[in-house]
């Protein structure tokens, strides 16, 4: 072939690649003029400015293009979707029943940078194949996570940026993660009913200033603990109700405070069980950490030590709760405290109280 030849085919390779970029923009302006309320995409469809029911869309990036801010898409039918960047108040919403993939090889699977807005995503199945993190929350008013599963990423499965606020995830399950399933640093969730399994890091780890709330929350065999509230400067705070914390490697349910931070957990009616490390902690390194544990009515079994207060300010307050089948039932050591209410059962053990441990009497 003449050398002119190959030259020529380079050009409609070159003016391909650029009346593509153009179709895309085309969309992306047109959607911003005539943006619906309601889009949909389909595994049928072709990306276009309107991503109607009559004509869906292929993708979520352009179906959001289309969409009016505060506006929703819907999934029409089983498929992959594509990841997706989201910068203003929008649901994307797959009914029970329909699969919407995103299978993420590099980057995060969803990422929600909308100051200020309203975030929905329900139904989604995020699968790392060499993504870092499967939703990442950098900046939202609110985000409403319900029926998501997120697996495989190499890092959070969930992850809440510092200072955001008001994340809810419902019905959903984060696994097999090589971070922790979810994790915040300085902001606030609640999380209900929902499942963090085998993930590498904790089932959920809020850090430095963040406050999270789990309600009947699953989490086992995670390479940390099931959640961990942590602190090396301010106050974190994990509030737990009911639930179960089994067989995780660095221990079930913790409060763990280093340099100036103080770590805070409540934790009722949960049942920690067959941990490796020890069941219920609070844990300081360091003379100015604190960190504070209140457990009441909940069973503690078959771990190292049940009730563990470990390091200077260190302390648990321990109410109602049932501890047995553990190597030692309550100890706390090198200026820890177990206060020990005499509601509590403390028995079966092979030592049911060891040192540090300070019996009370409730008013």
């Amino acid at each position: 072939m003449p050398h002119t030849g190959g030259l020529n085919l380079r050009g409609k390779h070159m003016n391909c690649t650029i009346k593509a970029g153009l179709v895309v923009a085309a969309i992306i302006a047109a959607g911003a003029a005539g943006a619906a309320q309601r889009t949909f995409v389909s595994t049928q469809g072709v990306d276009n400015p309107a991503c109607s029911l009559a004509v869906p869309c292929r993708a979520f990036a352009a179906a959001i293009a289309a969409t009016s801010p505060g506006g929703e898409v819907i999934v029409l039918d089983s498929g992959g979707y594509g990841p997706v960047s989201i910068t203003q108040s929008v649901s994307i919403v797959a009914p029970a029943g329909v699969y919407a993939g995103i299978s993420v090889s590099s980057g995060d699977g969803v990422t929600v940078n909308a100051p200020g807005g309203v975030v929905s995503l329900v139904g989604l199945t995020i699968n790392g194949l060499g993504g870092s993190t499967g939703i990442n929350i950098l900046a939202a008013a609110r985000t409403s996570i319900e029926r998501c599963k997120t697996t495989g990423m190499t890092g959070f499965g969930i992850f809440g940026a510092p200072g955001v606020f008001g994340v809810e995830i419902r019905d959903s399950l984060s696994a097999n993660n090589g971070a922790s399933g979810f994790g915040t640093v300085g902001g606030s969730a609640l999380i209900v009913n929902s499942r963090f399994i085998s993930n590498t890091g904790d089932g959920v780890n809020a850090a430095d200033g963040a406050a999270v709330f789990l309600r009947d929350v699953d989490a086992s065999r995670n390479g940390g603990a099931g959640a961990m509230a942590s602190a090396a400067a301010g106050f974190t705070r994990i509030e737990i109700e009911g639930g179960t914390f089994t067989s995780h490697v660095a221990g079930g349910v913790s409060a763990f405070a280093s340099g100036s931070g103080s770590a805070a957990l409540d934790v009722t009616r949960a049942t920690i069980s067959g941990n490796l490390g020890n069941g219920i902690v609070a844990q300081t390194t360091g003379a100015s950490a604190q960190a504070i544990v209140a457990a009441s009515a909940n069973t503690v079994s078959a771990t190292s030590i049940g009730l563990a207060a470990q390091g200077t300010n260190a302390s648990i307050v321990a109410t109602g709760n049932t501890v047995s089948r553990n190597t030692t039932g309550a100890n706390g050591g090198f200026g820890g405290t177990v206060f020990v209410g005499g509601d509590n059962s403390i028995l079966l053990n092979t030592t049911n109280i060891g040192t540090g441990v300070s019996s009370y009497t409730r008013n």
